[in-house]
């Protein structure tokens, strides 16, 4: 199988005021449009992140749970990702003068 690089990720998000939920981006990856990543409050550290943060793939509710429509395999490009997703979400904060959770 061959592998795809991700030489520029866009994201667009749109902060939300949930109890758990605190946005939702939508990434573009070179050809590929993926809605529906969550970042949501965690109770531990996001060494990523840097706080109480972690990212839900897109996912339905089914059955007994959530299932998610979105995996990657690549543990690098996974961090990429989420760093990008991170980036933004600081950045929208800061435009919106809203508080990190500390």
């Amino acid at each position: 199988m061959e592998k795809i690089t991700i030489d520029k990720i866009e994201v667009n998000m749109k902060i939300v005021e949930g109890k758990k939920e605190k946005a939702i981006a939508t990434l573009t990856l070179g050809c590929f449009k993926i809605k529906g990543f969550r970042i949501l409050e965690s109770k531990e550290i996001n060494t990523v992140a840097g706080d109480y943060l972690w990212i839900a793939p897109p996912a339905y509710l089914a059955g007994k749970g959530w299932h998610s429509i979105f995996f990657c395999e690549d543990k690098k490009i996974w961090k990429i990702i989420e760093k990008a997703v991170f980036k933004k979400y600081k950045s929208e904060l800061l435009k919106r003068e809203i508080p990190t959770i500390e």
